[in-house]
């Protein structure tokens, strides 16, 4: 698990970024990405996606959600 500090100077708080990538197989990864602001005790940002690449196409397709504090809900990533 990647985790980062940071303290964002316009909203005064600190927050804790942490990013996990999860192997299903050879191909194919579930990555989660979340982001926790310390001034209010929630998250601010939280993002699943699963990720399958083509190889012999030199290409990738991913499908996810992402919550998104400042964008006031759950949006879909395609």
């Amino acid at each position: 698990m990647e985790t980062s500090l940071r303290y964002g100077v316009d909203s005064k708080a600190l927050k804790i970024h942490a990013k996990e990538r999860f192997a299903i197989d050879s191909i194919t990864h579930l990555q989660v990405y979340g982001e926790l602001d310390t001034r209010i005790g929630a998250p601010s940002y939280v993002s699943a996606m699963i990720r399958h690449f083509y190889p012999y196409l030199s290409a990738s397709l991913r499908v996810g959600l992402q919550y998104d504090k400042h964008e006031k809900g759950f949006s879909c990533d395609k």
